[in-house]
């Protein structure tokens, strides 16, 4: 038999697992949509990849946001 504080204990467990799956999803998404799509603007093309890098900051902010 399972006792409470082994269900708490794994409860703790599973939504420390999934805030950091959630961290992680953060930093990949900051990683690829704004970093990479905020370099042509520094090359050319000014006004390109903007509305790339908003939506790649607003999702990473909602990872962050669900992960905390």
């Amino acid at each position: 038999m399972v006792t409470e504080r082994e269900q708490r204990e794994k409860e703790h467990l599973k939504r420390d697992k999934l805030s950091g799956y959630f961290l992680d999803m953060s930093k990949l998404t900051f990683a690829t949509s704004v970093l990479a799509g905020a370099a042509p603007i520094f090359n050319s093309d000014s006004s390109a990849n903007i509305p790339y890098v908003l939506v790649g900051i607003a999702s990473t902010v909602v990872f962050a946001w669900i992960g905390r």
